[in-house]
């Protein structure tokens, strides 16, 4: 008897299980949104002249190297070819999100209070967790497919030499929550302001003092350290790379670039030992580690918050 209350209770719970996940993919949000945002041809246009710029800028790239014939013979010279080009995807791909992600987030719940239909939106039986995670999905899932498109030319550099699978799949882990990120930032101040053009620029100024302005603080901290580096014993300075790896854990720019440098010099992804002063080994984490576990806590709250303000202002 006790065996079968068990076996009951675990297909209830299967079923249940089972019910969420396919409401949640069957969100009729999702399903309007990406379908208004693919239908006609602003969605390849976009897609077109996304790649169509970073192909330019690779073959930009490839073309300053190849000017010199010689230097394409060199292994050493190819891996910094390979590095330079995948530093470009990098970049390009960080600088789509920066911009795409808050332009298209921004406005997805602020839109529908513009238009008067916020009110008829949210007298559906759709929950506010639904609403906010179908507005998400939406813009995500446009954002990814950007991303997703140029893995092909991710290939390149592992054709050309220098970059590893590891340092590509890392880059695009971070850049994946990166704009997971942005959109969390974007669908909050979206739910908080009643206008789309405040809850824009309050998206950009987040976003770019997180992309911008970690990196400015970070460089100034290092010019002052640099001069007084030599008069701090272990602690201080273990005191000072944790502060710093705090700094660099949260911008998705110092993140990879540290994580690209600790690979080089450790060959380690996932923790490296730094001697300090008197024989003391600090260990520390790979900073991508930090960004993906820092961002996702950061996007989870934001989200939290937005849900619970939505309900708060209907009850």
């Amino acid at each position: 008897m006790l065996e079968k209350q068990i076996v009951a209770r675990t297909d209830n719970s299967s079923k249940q299980t089972l019910t969420t996940w396919y409401a949640f993919w069957q969100n009729p949000i999702v399903y309007k949104e990406l379908r208004g945002r693919m239908r006609g041809w602003r969605a390849f246009i976009i897609l077109t002249a996304y790649l169509s710029i970073i192909s330019i800028v690779i073959g930009g790239v490839v073309g300053i190297f190849a000017i010199n014939r010689n230097s394409l013979g060199s292994i050493a010279n190819r891996t910094i070819m390979g590095r330079v080009v995948f530093g470009s995807i990098t970049a390009m791909e960080l600088l789509m999100i920066s911009v795409t992600a808050p332009a298209l987030m921004a406005g997805s719940i602020s839109n529908e209070k513009e238009r008067q239909t916020y009110d008829l939106l949210r007298s559906t039986p759709l929950s506010p967790g639904v609403l906010i995670t179908g507005k998400m999905i939406s813009v995500l899932g446009f954002v990814y497919l950007l991303l997703f498109t140029t893995l092909p030319l991710h290939s390149l550099t592992i054709l050309i030499g220098g970059v590893t699978y590891q340092e590509i799949l890392l880059a695009n882990l971070v850049l994946l929550v990166t704009a997971f990120t942005y959109c969390s930032i974007g669908v909050f101040f979206s739910s908080i302001f009643p206008h789309t053009s405040v809850a824009t620029i309050s998206t950009y100024v987040v976003s770019l003092l997180n992309l911008i302005g970690i990196p400015i603080g970070l460089l100034g901290l290092l010019y002052y350290f640099q001069v007084s580096v030599s008069q701090l014993d272990a602690i201080q300075m273990g005191i000072v790379l944790s502060v710093g790896w705090l700094f660099v854990a949260i911008n998705p720019i110092a993140s990879v670039v540290v994580t690209e440098i600790m690979m080089i010099q450790y060959q380690s992804v996932s923790i490296a030992s730094l001697p300090l002063q008197g024989g003391v080994v600090f260990p520390i984490l790979s900073p991508w580690i930090g960004f993906v576990t820092t961002s996702a806590l950061f996007s989870a709250v934001l989200l939290f918050i937005c849900i619970r303000y939505v309900i708060n202002r209907n009850t």
